[in-house]
C-alpha cells in the first residue's frame, strides 16, 4: 500500500509596519506569511506544487485569505511570494527517483555492452536465456568451435521470465548447433535476450 498525501510549511513571514487591520483597524501589528505546499509519498518530499500566503493581524488575531485581503494586503501578498522560494528539501524524493533512473540506466548500458561482447566471443559455460513457443527456456554453450557454438537445451520452459531461473538445475539434454553468426543474430532479434557469463 502507498501512503502519499499533502503537507504545506512556512517558507517565509515578513511584518507589515504601515499596515492597517481591515477588521481593529490596528496599525503595525500585521504581518505576511507563505507557505508552500508539497507532495510526498510515504512522507518522503516529492515536490512542491504551490505557494499561498495569508495576512495575519497579532492585534485582534484574524488572519486573511486571499479572497479576503483588501487591495493592499494583496498587493503586499505578491511581493512576499516573489522574495520566497519552496526549500530544496521539498524536492528530495524527486532527485532520489532521478539518481535511481540515472544509475539505473548506467548499469543497463553497461550489461548490454557486456552482453553484446559475450555474445560477439562465446564461451563454453555461457548461459543464454531465450524465449521459446511455451515462454522462456536456457540453452548452455558446452564447446566454440571457429565457426560453431555448441549448446544443450534445458527439457522444461516457463511462463514467465522470472521463473527461468528454476530452471538451472533441470535436465539439459539436446544437442544443438549454432553458427556464431546466427547466435548474434538471435541476440539481435530478442530470441536470446540475457546472456550470462561466470567470470
Amino acid at each position: 500500500m502507498i501512503v502519499y498525501g499533502y503537507k504545506s510549511t512556512l517558507i517565509g513571514s515578513e511584518g507589515l509596519p504601515y499596515e492597517k487591520c481591515p477588521n481593529c483597524e490596528h496599525e503595525g501589528a500585521m504581518s505576511m506569511h507563505t507557505f508552500s505546499s508539497y507532495a510526498h509519498i510515504f512522507w518522503i518530499p516529492m515536490f512542491p506544487y504551490r505557494k499561498y500566503s495569508v495576512a495575519h493581524c497579532g492585534n485582534c488575531d484574524i488572519t486573511y485569505k486571499k479572497k479576503e485581503m483588501n487591495e493592499s494586503l494583496l498587493r503586499e501578498r505578491l511581493s512576499a511570494r516573489a522574495l520566497v522560494r519552496p526549500p530544496i528539501w521539498q524536492f528530495a524524493g524527486s532527485f532520489v527517483i532521478v539518481v535511481v533512473v540515472v544509475w539505473s540506466v548506467v548499469v543497463s548500458n553497461e550489461n548490454d555492452k557486456k552482453e553484446a561482447s559475450y555474445i560477439a566471443t562465446p564461451k563454453s559455460g555461457d548461459m543464454y536465456r531465450i524465449k521459446v513457443d511455451e515462454g522462456y527456456s536456457l540453452l548452455r554453450v558446452i564447446a566454440v568451435g571457429d565457426s560453431v557454438v555448441v549448446t544443450v537445451a534445458n527439457e522444461y520452459s516457463s511462463t514467465t521470465m522470472s521463473g527461468v531461473k528454476k530452471l538451472y538445475d533441470k535436465t539439459f539434454s539436446d544437442t544443438l548447433y549454432f553458427d556464431k553468426i546466427r547466435v548474434q543474430e538471435l541476440y539481435g532479434d530478442g530470441t536470446i535476450y540475457q546472456v550470462e557469463r561466470n567470470d
